[in-house]
C-alpha cells in the first residue's frame, strides 16, 4: 500500500504563491539584465526549424488513420559577460495541425517537462481563448534560461537546463526527470527543467555532480534532489547515482567500457517508491522495482554501426491482460517507465549508404508477449545545415480488445502502438 501524497487544497493560496513566484522571476530577470549589460558582451545566436508531416494508423481507435503536421521553431542564444560566466536561453514555437482524437503527449510527440518547472509561460498562444482546440494550434515554450558560473573549483548552473544521464542506447533506466521514448521522432534537445546544479571535477576524468530539481510550486513532494559520482577506474566509466524524487528513492549504477573493439554498458536503477510516506514505511520495500539495460555495440570497417541491448523492467507485467493496471503504479506515474512488459531485446544500427545518406533501423521485441516494434529512418544532407528525413514506426502484434473505441484489454504491448510514416525537413541557422 502506497502512502497518499499531500496536496495543497487551497486554490487561493496556490494562486497567491504562483503570483509571488512570477514577480520574483521578473525581478530576477531585471537584476540579470542590470548585471549583464549588453554593451561589449560576447554572444552567439542561432536556432533551427523542423517540420514533420505524419500519416498515422492507430489500432487503439477502431483503426482510424489520420494526418498530423507539427513544427518546432527554436531560437537559442548564449551570452558571455566574462570568462567565468555564461547565460543560455532557448525559446520554441510549436505550430500544429492534429486531429482532436490524438492526445498531445503521445508515443511520438513529447509534451514537455512541466512537472519539473516552478513557473512557466502560457503554453498555448493560439487560439488564445480557453476553447477546446479541434485541429490547429500554436504553442510556445521557454526551454532554456540558465546562468552558468565557472568557478575555480567547480561549475555552477542555475535556472532552466537539461538534466539527463545514461549510457544505454534504447532505454535509460536512470533517466527519470524527463525520459525520452525510443520511438520519439524528436529527441535532439532534452527538455529543460528548473534546477540548480554543481559539478566538481577532480583527478583526470572524475566528477562529483549534485543538484536539486524544482517541482511544481516548489513542493518538495514534486521535486528531486540528486548526487552523482562519476569515476574512470580500470578503463571503465563508472557512475553512481542517488536520487530522491517525488518521495521515491532511486539508486543507480552506470558502467561503460571497451571490450576489445566493441563497447559494452550496464545501466541500472533500483527504486523504492514513497520512501518518505508513513504508510510505506510500515510496509518497507513494498512496490520496489529494478530497471536494467545491458548491451554491446560495434562499428565495422565499412562504417556500419550496430548495437544489441537487453532491458529488464521488473515493474512491468508478464501477462498482457494486466498491462492496463500499470498506469497508476509509481514506476509509470513517477519513475519514467513506459514499457509494459518485463523482458525486452533490441537490435539496431546505422549504415552510411553514402557519406550524406545514413540509414538507421531498430527492432525491439517484448519477450513476454512476442510483439515487436520497428523503426526505420533515412536522412539526407541536402546542403550545409539542411536535412530531409523519412521514416516509419511500426508496431506489430495482436490488436487490443476495444469497447467504444477505447482499449479495455491488451493482447500484446506493441499491437497497441500506432503505426506512423513520416517525413521531416530540418533547417539549422
Amino acid at each position: 500500500m502506497y502512502g497518499t501524497r499531500s496536496e495543497n487544497k487551497n486554490p487561493a493560496a496556490q494562486r497567491s504563491r504562483l503570483g509571488r513566484l512570477r514577480r520574483a522571476g521578473l525581478a530576477a530577470g531585471v537584476l540579470l539584465a542590470l548585471a549583464f549589460p549588453a554593451a561589449g558582451l560576447d554572444a552567439s545566436a542561432g536556432g533551427s526549424y523542423k517540420s514533420f508531416l505524419n500519416w498515422i494508423y492507430d489500432p487503439g481507435w477502431e483503426g482510424d488513420s489520420f494526418g498530423v503536421s507539427t513544427g518546432i521553431l527554436r531560437f537559442k542564444a548564449s551570452i558571455y559577460p566574462n570568462e567565468w560566466s555564461a547565460v543560455d536561453l532557448a525559446y520554441q514555437l510549436y505550430p500544429e495541425i492534429r486531429p482532436e482524437s490524438l492526445e498531445q503527449d503521445s508515443t511520438f510527440f513529447s509534451g514537455g517537462a512541466g512537472e519539473y518547472r516552478v513557473i512557466d509561460l502560457r503554453r498555448r498562444l493560439l487560439p488564445w481563448s480557453s476553447a477546446k482546440v479541434n485541429n490547429i494550434s500554436l504553442s510556445q515554450e521557454l526551454d532554456r534560461a540558465a546562468v552558468s558560473l565557472h568557478l575555480p573549483f567547480a561549475d555552477l548552473s542555475v535556472g532552466r537546463q537539461a538534466v539527463a544521464w545514461g549510457s544505454a542506447r534504447i532505454v535509460n533506466p536512470t533517466d527519470v526527470i524527463v525520459p525520452v521514448r525510443f520511438s520519439a521522432l524528436e529527441s535532439e534537445y532534452r527538455k529543460g527543467v528548473d534546477a540548480v546544479r554543481l559539478r566538481v571535477p577532480f583527478g583526470g576524468m572524475n566528477e562529483l555532480d549534485a543538484g536539486y530539481v524544482f517541482g511544481e510550486q516548489l513542493r518538495f513532494d514534486r521535486s528531486a534532489a540528486f548526487g552523482r559520482l562519476k569515476l574512470y577506474l580500470l578503463e571503465t566509466d563508472i557512475s553512481v547515482l542517488t536520487m530522491l524524487f517525488r518521495e521515491d528513492l532511486m539508486v543507480g549504477l552506470d558502467l561503460a567500457r571497451a571490450l576489445g573493439e566493441a563497447g559494452a554498458w550496464v545501466e541500472a536503477a533500483y527504486v523504492i517508491p514513497d520512501i518518505l510516506s508513513l504508510e510505506a514505511a510500515q510496509d518497507a520495500w513494498a512496490g520496489d522495482y529494478l530497471r536494467l539495460s545491458a548491451g554491446l555495440d560495434y562499428t565495422f570497417a565499412n562504417g556500419f554501426y550496430t548495437y544489441l541491448e537487453y532491458h529488464l523492467n521488473s515493474a512491468g507485467e508478464s501477462d498482457a491482460a494486466d498491462y492496463l493496471q500499470l498506469a497508476a503504479e509509481p514506476a509509470y506515474s513517477d519513475g519514467g517507465a513506459y514499457l509494459l512488459g518485463r523482458h525486452y531485446l533490441g537490435l539496431g544500427g546505422t549504415y552510411p549508404l553514402t557519406p550524406l545518406l545514413p540509414a538507421s533501423a531498430l527492432a525491439l521485441v517484448n519477450l513476454n508477449d512476442l510483439s515487436l516494434v520497428i523503426t526505420l529512418c533515412l536522412e539526407y544532407n541536402i546542403k550545409e545545415n539542411v536535412y530531409v528525413e523519412a521514416g516509419c514506426v511500426l508496431g506489430l502484434g495482436e490488436n487490443p480488445v476495444l469497447a467504444g473505441g477505447v482499449p479495455v484489454e491488451y493482447r500484446t504491448e506493441f499491437g497497441v502502438y500506432p503505426n506512423t510514416i513520416y517525413t521531416a525537413v530540418k533547417l539549422y541557422f
